[in-house]
């Protein structure tokens, strides 16, 4: 026996299904990844095998939007910080080295609430995550 017949369905069965139910059909084959047909769909509910259903959840767009924010921002005060610190380290007068740790300091201050940020996010993802 090849692998093609014992895979392939070789006996056909007619049913029928009112509106709601069709829907419903159509809504999990929708959802589902795996199965390519309602054929497929139906022999694995009748036979009782695990249907995978992936879900999307449109309110969490706001905090992925916000996390991408939050890591450029981040990764643009990195990069002024690494430029100060070139500056500070190439320059050898200490007087001057004195202006460019000025600079730096309002640098990591904005790196401490954008962190802030950061978790207040991360904890809110958090509890979402831990709801469902």
């Amino acid at each position: 026996m090849t692998k093609e017949n014992t895979l392939k369905p070789d006996h056909r069965l007619t049913v029928r299904f009112n509106k709601n139910e069709l829907a419903k059909l159509e809504n999990w084959l929708k959802k589902s990844t795996y199965h390519r047909n309602m054929s497929e769909l139906i022999r694995h509910l009748l036979f009782k095998k695990e249907i995978t259903i992936n879900t999307y959840d449109a309110s969490l767009d706001r905090l992925y939007e916000e996390l991408v924010l939050v890591k450029k921002e981040l990764n643009a005060i990195g990069v002024n910080i690494n430029q100060v610190t070139h500056y500070f380290n190439a320059d050898p007068d200490p007087s001057q080295k004195l202006i460019y740790a000025k600079k730096i300091a309002p640098l990591y201050e904005g790196t401490t609430q954008k962190i802030e940020k950061l978790f207040d996010l991360l904890s809110e993802l958090a509890q979402r995550w831990s709801l469902e």
